[in-house]
């Protein structure tokens, strides 16, 4: 029976995402720094933008290697967020409400969307395009 890869014993979660900057869009302060501080664990440097004008801000001084942006029902990101949504999709993340998250994969095809809830392994793991096995 094969061992898998040698370096496994050797892996480290904070390897995950080193080195990528991620944007974080979310007005909800708690949720958007437990999500900050998820990235942040899984090695990435995170910032929380928390209102659409300070997203647009940090869009225009910063190119981001990766944005999650919620989209709940009350969002106020998917006006400003819209084009780096639909131009950047293999570089975003969407968490949404279960009910959704159809449609709001209908408005930005080829986005990555999650559940709101979606434990850290989970999301942590569908960023970096890994199965969780």
């Amino acid at each position: 029976m094969s061992r898998g890869l040698d370096s496994f014993d050797r892996f480290a979660w904070k390897s995950l995402l080193a080195g990528r900057e991620a944007l974080v869009c979310d007005a909800d302060r708690p949720r958007g720094l437990r999500t900050v501080a998820i990235l942040e664990r899984a090695g990435a440097r995170a910032t929380l933008a928390e209102t659409p004008t300070a997203a647009a801000d940090r869009l225009l001084r910063h190119r981001f290697a990766l944005h999650v942006v919620m989209l709940d029902v009350a969002s106020p990101f998917a006006d400003v967020m819209g084009t780096t949504l639909r131009t950047r999709a293999a570089d975003c993340l969407a968490l949404a409400e279960p009910e959704r998250r159809e449609a709001v994969r209908g408005a930005y095809p080829g986005l990555l969307v999650r559940d709101m809830g979606t434990p850290e392994r989970d999301l942590v793991m569908a960023i970096v395009g890994a199965r969780d096995e």
